[in-house]
């Protein structure tokens, strides 16, 4: 037995653990989002927007730029409909977010950040349990990446 095989069979078991809940579609919830951004190279992601009714998806590739799609499209949207922006992404796209919503008067009203070896970290969460209840049954704590799951509203709500 080899390091690079225990370190492949490690990954084969994480990879088959992980796998079952991508192929159910995630329970819809209903929620006040209006516009959530999906980042296309996390699968838990686009399950995370797939599950949240009635918002208007914007896909971010690897080869795209949030904050650059936020001054071409996504700012003019979200100004038109004065609607709540969410997802799941990670934290360096949810930091860009930030800025970007505060620019234009929108505040952070929920926010929860999975770190690995270290679970989900809670911050307001009474805002949308249920969004927080949708991204825990998407993000495992196999997943090695730091995600975060983020609403942001018109200050005025």
């Amino acid at each position: 037995m080899t390091r690079r095989g225990v370190l492949t069979g490690a990954a084969a078991i994480a990879a088959v653990t992980a796998l079952p809940q991508f192929l159910h579609p995630a329970r819809r919830v209903r929620t006040a989002i209006a516009h959530v951004v999906v980042d296309e190279r996390l699968p838990q992601s686009a399950t995370f927007a797939g599950g949240i009714v009635g918002s208007h998806q914007h896909a971010i590739s690897a080869l795209d730029d949030l904050c650059s799609r936020w001054y071409r499209q996504l700012r003019r949207e979200v100004l038109a409909t004065l609607g709540p922006v969410g997802g799941l992404t990670t934290w360096m796209d949810y930091e860009v977010m930030r800025s970007c919503a505060a620019e234009i008067g929108y505040a952070r009203v929920f926010h929860a950040e999975h770190v690995p070896g270290r679970g989900f970290l809670e911050h307001q969460v009474t805002a949308h349990p249920q969004v927080l209840m949708l991204a825990r049954r998407l993000v495992t704590p196999v997943d090695h990446m730091r995600l975060v799951t983020w609403v942001f509203s018109p200050r005025s709500i």
